[in-house]
């Protein structure tokens, strides 16, 4: 809970340059409109000159959102990074982790959230968030869809839908 100015970090050695090539070190880790946290970087086994500084992710998130080159937006107590323009939202992300599966178990979308990300996101309000968007979520099998014609796809296979009109 300190600001920290470029004379403070003076004093430990880090100068301008050095902030710089962090910043330029994680695009080298990462792809064009990829989202991103710190949690993300380590976890790709990111690591840096400036860790020796033993400072917390909050301290690297900052020079990140410092740099036009990342957008961001917060998620609870982190920050989810996006290597562009663009305003994100959470949504985005889970986008992308469905592109590929189309599918997942809101359980361990939660747990992938938390692992790879360091989100920590409350489940209601998760589920909130996914029925207020193009998403699919299935109450009775706690499973979000990308999409509801990928839910109907994998469910409604050979069922008859019957209308009955009242």
């Amino acid at each position: 809970n300190k600001f920290m100015n470029i004379r403070y970090l003076q004093k430990d050695g880090v100068d301008k340059k050095e902030l710089e090539d962090f910043c330029d070190q994680v695009i080298h880790m990462i792809d064009k409109n990829e989202f991103f946290t710190i949690t993300s970087l380590r976890n790709k086994g990111f690591t840096h000159a400036l860790d020796r500084l033993g400072l917390n992710d909050y301290f690297y998130t900052s020079v990140l959102i410092e740099d036009e080159r990342f957008s961001n937006r917060r998620m609870g107590k982190t920050k989810l990074l996006f290597y562009g323009k663009k305003s994100i939202e959470l949504i985005h992300l889970i986008l992308v982790i469905l592109k590929e599966n189309e599918m997942i178990v809101m359980n361990d979308l939660v747990e992938l959230l938390e692992k790879q990300y360091g989100i920590f996101m409350n489940r209601d309000k998760l589920k909130v968030m996914i029925k207020d968007s193009d998403l699919y979520y299935d109450d009775i099998t706690n499973v979000v869809y990308k999409d509801y014609p990928t839910y109907a796809k994998k469910n409604l296979k050979g069922m008859d839908i019957i209308a009955v009109k009242l």
